[in-house]
């Protein structure tokens, strides 16, 4: 007889002690523990396991009727659960395992979330577990939240002098929509030449885990006048498309990126062109988001 038989025929004289009058007090169940961990990732679905501890003091099984999850990242829904396995046995604890997928081809959306929210995102799991006996059920909130915060651009910036032009420069979020993420970083350049200086172009790259995020060569056209100094915003522009593969590396990555981005800016001073670096930053990326 299999295991499905056993629990019919124990719901069925269950149900009849039940009715008539003679049944014993059915204690509930008690969640002790829930703990997430990564499943399986692919390019289009991140799995996260997540364990429940129930224990069911009743010396009767506790079948597993429904399981409704979601999670969410700054309220965007992600992903939807369901339960792997589906019963807790008579007077023991045991796991229900509830495996949640995220849909990868909305980590773009959340992605601009993250920044429109000063890199912040709120994570939350949040569902039920429905335990049936046939006579009664018992409904539990299942519940987890995180928190994630990081800081991206921190360092991205450097010092460099060379040929009496000396350039400083930082780097901070610019434009943001759904099909690019811009970087806009200041360059205030010192000329201290007695003669003006031209930035005519610039060009930049930007890895993540070794995935190009943005590469590319771009106009500017400015001119530094002589014994002077001017800031001049130099763009830089990441294509959203391509954060899904960056997002998939960063997790089988034990939730690790290594960042590197490098900007050179070309001078025109006379009789040749002088190539300055502006940023040169290599960085690791570390977050715990479901561990």
């Amino acid at each position: 007889m299999n295991s499905r038989s056993l629990v019919g025929i124990f719901a069925a004289l269950l149900t009849a002690l039940f009715l008539l009058g003679c049944s014993q007090p059915v204690e509930k169940p008690q969640i002790k523990e829930i703990k997430n961990i990564l499943g399986n990732i692919t390019d289009s679905e991140t799995e996260i396991l997540t364990n429940v501890r129930v224990y069911n003091p009743n010396p009767f099984p506790l079948p597993l009727k429904d399981v409704q999850t979601g999670i969410y990242m700054n309220e965007l829904k992600l992903g939807e659960g369901s339960a792997l396995k589906a019963e807790v046995p008579a007077s023991s604890e045991s796991n229900i395992v509830i495996s949640t997928k995220i849909d990868n081809s909305k980590i773009p959306e959340w992605w601009v979330s993250h920044l429109k929210n000063g890199e912040r995102t709120e994570i939350l799991m949040r569902g039920y577990l429905v335990l049936d006996l046939k006579v009664m059920e018992f409904r539990y909130p299942v519940e987890f939240s995180a928190s994630l915060k990081t800081d991206i651009l921190s360092g991205m910036g450097r010092k460099e002098r060379m040929d009496g032009i000396e350039v400083e420069a930082n780097s901070s979020w610019g434009a943001i929509n759904e099909e690019h993420t811009e970087i806009i970083t200041l360059a205030k350049v010192k000329n201290q030449n007695p003669y003006p200086v031209m930035l005519p172009k610039f060009r930049y790259k930007l890895e993540m885990n070794g995935i190009e995020m943005a590469r590319g060569e771009s106009e500017v056209d400015a001119v530094v006048k002589p014994m002077s100094e001017a800031t001049i915003p130099l763009r830089t522009v990441i294509e959203n498309s391509k954060i899904k593969d960056w997002w998939v590396s960063h997790l089988k990555n034990g939730e690790k990126t290594k960042l590197k981005m490098q900007i050179i800016a070309t001078f025109e001073v006379p009789g040749k062109q002088v190539d300055i670096t502006v940023v040169e930053d290599e960085e690791w990326i570390t977050t715990e988001i479901f561990s």
